[in-house]
């Protein structure tokens, strides 16, 4: 990866079962391992999710020895006390869970790099895979090259002058694992979930105001329903996905096609603008009303979307008669409270 050297890793493999943690021997002049490093580094670095932390206490187990890795002649201890502090962090989750799920088997990688103009370190919790070694016909572990292979992250940054910048957290999951943020790494958000939430929530909001209600307001309301439907029905926010929701979305408008990767581009970029995490536990507690939205059909009349509504443009359609135009609702609730007397033989 352009601008990436890497100073030093290892890994340990995690057995939960056992409360046991081995240290792999690495090759660190064998090229291969060392592109596998390179290439894990480099998908963490341009990971599309995440959220910003900042450690409870540097003097904490994890965060005390972060500050010094990459700094002295320690990296083995250190990284062997990083270690030894996640197994028993996942051994005391395992069994407040026993029963109900089990943690993941998996290793730690852990890396000290140099990337632009400072120095990171990475915290990797990765997939636990058995190989077939083909001389040996033996079982080995072995790094798996699949992909979503990373169940876990931190990404420690540092200023030139060996300054803590920032920590971002991620994980595969939805909602970041308490035991990884909090127990194990000692952090602490910098930003609440409830901030989090509202921030993102108006921002895309606003976006589609001002791109799609006026030029296209049927499309307006069907991706606003579909965003509200994102954050009333998640426990955790991933901005990749809010995007995803976006690329995927067909608009009833023919004009709107070319104009929706503007409009997505624009959207990628609010999070840095606009200040909000790309993952974090969800909390609507703040954004209820805004989640509500009226349409005016004329005056003292509208409809109310209290929410989102599943499958919104199945229920209402569009057409026009020697009266004029109409919306048409399917609602067996609603025409019991409207049908008319001389319908009355149809019930």
């Amino acid at each position: 990866m352009e601008e990436l050297s890497i100073d030093q890793y290892s890994l340990h493999h995690l057995d939960v079962p056992t409360e046991t943690v081995t240290s792999v021997s690495l090759e660190k002049d064998h090229k291969d391992l060392e592109s596998y490093v390179i290439d894990l580094v480099g998908e963490i670095l341009t990971l599309k999710r995440g959220r910003f932390f900042e450690f409870s206490s540097n003097t904490e187990e994890v965060p005390a020895r972060i500050l010094k890795m990459g700094k002295d002649d320690e990296w083995t201890n250190h990284a062997d006390v990083v270690a030894q502090k996640l197994i028993r962090e996942e051994v005391d989750r395992q069994k407040k869970v026993e029963g109900i799920a089990d943690i993941r088997k998996g290793s730690l990688l852990q890396v000290h790099a140099q990337h632009k103009s400072g120095s990171l370190l990475l915290f990797i919790k990765i997939d636990h895979e058995k190989i077939v070694d083909a001389n040996a016909l033996a079982i080995r572990s072995g790094l798996p090259v699949k992909k979503d292979r990373v169940q876990k992250s931190c990404l420690a940054r540092f200023s030139p002058t060996e300054e803590l910048e920032d920590v971002i957290v991620s994980d595969s999951n939805s909602v970041i694992s308490e035991y990884w943020w909090k127990n194990f790494l000692s952090c602490k958000e910098t930003q609440s979930s409830s901030t989090n939430t509202k921030n993102s929530y108006i921002n895309i909001d606003n976006l589609l105001k001002r791109k799609i209600k006026k030029k296209y307001p049927a499309d307006y309301h069907y991706l606003k329903n579909d965003l509200n439907s994102y954050f009333a029905n998640n426990d955790g926010f991933v901005f990749q996905e809010v995007v995803d929701l976006f690329n995927n979305y067909k608009p009833e408008n023919k004009d709107l096609v070319g104009a929706m990767p503007e409009i997505v581009k624009t959207l990628e970029n609010l999070p840095e603008e606009k200040n909000f995490d790309r993952q974090f536990d969800l909390d609507t507690s703040g954004i209820k009303s805004k989640i509500r939205h009226n349409v005016v059909l004329a005056e003292n009349f509208e409809l109310r979307l209290n929410g989102d509504v599943p499958n919104l443009d199945d229920i209402i359609d569009t057409g026009s008669d020697d009266k004029g135009k109409y919306i048409k609702i399917y609602s067996e609730a609603g025409y019991r409270e409207f049908y008319k007397k001389a319908e009355e033989s149809e019930k």
